[in-house]
């Protein structure tokens, strides 16, 4: 009896074909996306649990060792800090897989004046994106939201969870390509020379009394000076607070952070640099958070840094 071979069907054939398609499709539209995710959670993964960085979103090379020596860790390193002093929490998750973009339609202005600061950058015309072509930010995990959201990929950032004035000089945190780690300074010198610097600290450091947090802020800024020749410097402010955020982290209150946030003011006036009071278009008419805004008190929401880098367009020098 003669067995008879089965014939691939042409359907097969065509679902197979079609498959190979959207594959293909995906890795040309998604792949890089999705690599990058791998590895930076892959690199993250390997640092403590508490460390997340930036150092991107222009470039998402990490930095070599080569390009800088790694400084030794200091003995009242974060680790060594009160657990309460650090923004530990990741930034507030975008919501389901939207591609935020800076084309997105702007949030309307809720800026009500009553907590402006004598000084600070008055509103200008407003500039475009390309404003931050040579431009580099600063920062501590609020600041990672600019990587993590896209919202300037024109412009380079370097941050970390738990950068503070008391830490940014001495405490390595940013990865390098040989597993080591550098200080956000040193991290930075993979970027070049920038024309503006922008520099957000604060949060982390309002465990110290507000002398030594302003000793520690001078230290940086007299540090970013010798980096950045030339360059314009832009102090902001700290973000708002939501309320009640002091019963999960008890050093970060509303009211200490306005008292900081006029202290930081004072020292970008001493230090003859632009103070940008982003403060203000953050908040609600009593200083805080909206509710809602941030899933932890403290990290904003997508949206909100869409309106932190509209005020930033329309307060420059």
């Amino acid at each position: 009896m003669r067995v008879r071979k089965k014939r691939p069907r042409r359907g097969n054939a065509f679902l197979k074909g079609l498959l190979v398609l959207l594959l293909t499709a995906g890795v040309s539209f998604g792949g890089a996306t999705l690599w990058q995710r791998f590895q930076e959670s892959n690199s993250a993964g390997s640092q403590t649990d508490t460390v997340r960085y930036s150092i991107g979103p222009s470039s998402p090379d990490l930095p070599s060792d080569g390009e800088s020596s790694q400084p030794e860790t200091p003995e009242d390193s974060l680790s060594q800090m009160p657990s309460t002093s650090s923004f530990e929490a990741e930034p507030s998750a975008l919501p389901g897989d939207a591609n935020f973009s800076s084309s997105q339609e702007e949030v309307p202005d809720t800026i009500t004046g009553e907590f402006s600061v004598e000084g600070q950058v008055a509103v200008s015309d407003k500039v475009d994106n390309s404003y931050f072509d040579d431009a580099i930010f600063f920062g501590d995990s609020i600041s990672t939201g600019i990587t993590a959201y896209n919202i300037a990929n024109n412009t380079a950032c370097v941050a970390a969870i738990g950068v503070s004035p008391n830490t940014a000089l001495s405490t390595p945190y940013i990865p390098t390509r040989e597993g080591g780690k550098v200080t956000v300074l040193e991290a930075a010198k993979a970027y070049g020379q920038r024309s503006k610097v922008y520099i957000m600290l604060g949060g982390n450091g309002l465990w110290q009394d507000k002398d030594g947090f302003i000793a520690d802020y001078q230290k940086f800024l007299d540090a970013v000076k010798t980096q950045y020749p030339g360059a314009v410097i832009y102090i902001q402010s700290m973000t708002p607070v939501a309320r009640g955020v002091e019963a999960k982290y008890p050093s970060v209150t509303h009211q200490k952070v306005m008292e900081y946030n006029a202290a930081i003011a004072r020292l970008a006036k001493d230090n003859k640099l632009p103070f940008v009071n982003v403060f203000e278009a953050l908040c609600d008419a009593e200083g805080y958070l909206p509710e809602g805004v941030s899933a932890d008190g403290l990290h904003l929401s997508a949206e909100y840094y869409f309106k932190w880098f509209d005020y930033l367009k329309s307060h420059t020098k």
